[in-house]
């Protein structure tokens, strides 16, 4: 049986740290070293999976279910968002109302990327 350790450096401080690098790596793959999204989750995984099973002793059958809770948990509300975002769009376009989320879009804001904040 496993029991979870929460400073196994022995230095609560440098524990937190190590335990916080992967977040801090993806956002610095993002921003810094410019990678995709995909790119920059892909590493920052093959990272964290170092830190748990290397540091922190995680078994690999636990590290491989907390993978997959994880992509579960994320697939499901972001596949039903991008699901029914489609599904609002062919509804405008059918309906020939998309002319006027368009202009209504476009009324707010010339600037391209306050209207994707926006959709």
């Amino acid at each position: 049986m496993w029991s979870q350790t929460y400073d196994p450096l022995n230095a609560p401080v440098l524990s937190a740290l190590v335990a916080a690098s992967p977040i801090i790596l993806f956002l610095l793959c993002l921003t810094v070293f410019k990678l995709s999204g995909i790119k920059s989750a892909l590493i920052t995984l093959a990272v964290t999976l170092g830190i748990a099973l290397g540091v922190f002793h995680l078994p690999v059958t636990a590290a491989a279910g907390s993978i997959l809770y994880g992509f579960l948990s994320a697939f499901w509300p972001i596949g039903w968002i991008v699901l029914m975002a489609v599904w609002l769009y062919r509804i405008t376009v059918r309906s020939g109302k998309f002319a006027v989320v368009r202009a209504s879009v476009s009324s707010i804001s010339a600037d391209q990327r306050i209207q994707v904040l926006l959709i």
